[in-house]
Formats: C-alpha cells, sequence, structure tokens
C-alpha cells in the first residue's frame, strides 16, 4: 500500500508541476478528487468481497463519473509551459 500512494502521490505531483489552475475549478475539485480517491482506495482495502456481480457491475459503472469529474476540473487548468519543439 505505501508503495502504491507513493506512486499515486507522485502522479499528482507531476500533474500539478505540468498544468496550473485557471481558477478556483481548477484547484480545488482537483484536492476534493485526489482525497476521494485515496479514500475509496483505503475502504476498498479495508473492506470485505462484493456481495455478487450486480454491486461489481454498479461500482465499475460509477467509475465513470470520476472520469467526468476529472475532466471537468481538467478543462479549468493549463499548461504550466509551452512544450519544446521536436527536433528535426
Amino acid at each position: 500500500m505505501i508503495v502504491e500512494v507513493a506512486l499515486f502521490a507522485a502522479g499528482l505531483a507531476v500533474y500539478l508541476a505540468a498544468t496550473r489552475a485557471r481558477n478556483w475549478r481548477g484547484s480545488l475539485p482537483l484536492w476534493a478528487f485526489a482525497a476521494v480517491l485515496l479514500l475509496i482506495y483505503y475502504v476498498w482495502n479495508l473492506s470485505q468481497v462484493p456481495p455478487g456481480p450486480v454491486a461489481v457491475a454498479s461500482g465499475a459503472l460509477g467509475m465513470w463519473l470520476f472520469v467526468l469529474w476529472a475532466w471537468w476540473f481538467d478543462r479549468n487548468r493549463a499548461p504550466r509551459a509551452e512544450p519544446a519543439p521536436a527536433p528535426a
């Protein structure tokens, strides 16, 4: 679990270093998103096996809400610097 949380933190740090918030919708929801993902991770590791396939399918379909959430706050973030042109 320590390695996975460290990888999550490293990925978040890279994302934060590469982008900047344009407004509050690019900052506050990002931190809420990260906190909810960590909370779900810990709850998932401490919980029991799902009771059946309907519970697994419901959880999998619910994950699409996280994709929309990430898309929303990412639209309110901008790159920190323009990428360097590729060498010819």
